[in-house]
């Protein structure tokens, strides 16, 4: 594992970590296939009839093909806890299974500067104890955001269950609703119950690097009243202040 960043944090009196990087070992990559697989599974996402779910991993032509980057997040037992993916392809999913105008801002970004962020998938870090998921999703999203930058993304797409939509809006992460569109997913799909859930629908959207990049350096940052950024400028420290906890219980965090 390539790790960008750590965070550490009090748990029930112990000094914990979690990394945050890019997978870059076979047994990184087949946990974090099943993860994806076992979050899409208890959400109900998948369409039962498709063999390659046989391995209980969630593993694409996307995936097959070299055509993604990864963030995860790792703690100190090895189990991986967090994931997301930002596709490169010439033609990106929601361009596929949605129909709408190109928003004029994605307009002037070239397609091989486009990515698409996918697979986004939070587990708790422990079903005895609480911990701040959303703090861990934001910490996948500065470690994709970093890995992209490396290979030169400057925006793109993304579709996003309603669910997620509004913890984002919480969040207040910068992502753009696209206005007029319509659902064009196919019904023999893997993800055809992820499209088809009435209570919860899915939304295209899209997102700016830059934009995304100076939401998350003004929330992770040295004067940041939910967390401390350590001298080595990698390494994060959850602060355990009355803010932090009514954050928590407000679930923002």
């Amino acid at each position: 594992m390539k790790v960008y960043q750590k965070l550490k944090f009090n748990h029930e009196g112990i000094t914990k970590e979690i990394l945050f990087g890019s997978p870059d070992s076979k047994e990184e990559f087949e946990k974090m296939f099943s993860l994806r697989f076992d979050v899409y599974t208890e959400n109900n996402y998948f369409h039962e009839s498709f063999s390659r779910f046989k391995k209980r991993k969630d593993q694409d032509n996307y995936d097959l093909t070299g055509k993604c980057l990864y963030a995860i997040a790792v703690i100190d037992d090895g189990r991986i806890i967090g994931a997301v993916r930002l596709i490169r392809d010439k033609i990106l999913p929601t361009e596929i299974f949605f129909k709408f105008d190109t928003p004029k801002k994605i307009e002037k970004i070239s397609n091989t500067s486009r990515g698409e962020i996918g697979r986004l998938v939070v587990q708790p870090y422990s079903k005895s104890s609480f911990f701040p998921r959303n703090l861990i999703l934001l910490f996948l999203l500065k470690t994709l955001f970093q890995v992209g930058y490396e290979a030169g993304v400057e925006g793109g797409y993304s579709f996003v269950k309603k669910s997620l939509l509004n913890k984002l809006r919480k969040l207040r992460v910068p992502v753009h609703l696209i206005g007029k569109y319509s659902q064009d997913y196919p019904a023999d799909g893997a993800l055809f119950n992820y499209f088809n859930q009435q209570d919860n629908p899915v939304f295209p959207t899209y997102f700016l690097t830059v934009e995304i990049e100076k939401y998350l350096a003004n929330i992770l940052n040295f004067k940041s009243r939910i967390i401390r950024r350590e001298q080595d400028e990698k390494t994060f420290v959850l602060n355990d202040t009355l803010y932090t906890k009514f954050l928590r219980r407000m679930k923002v965090l």
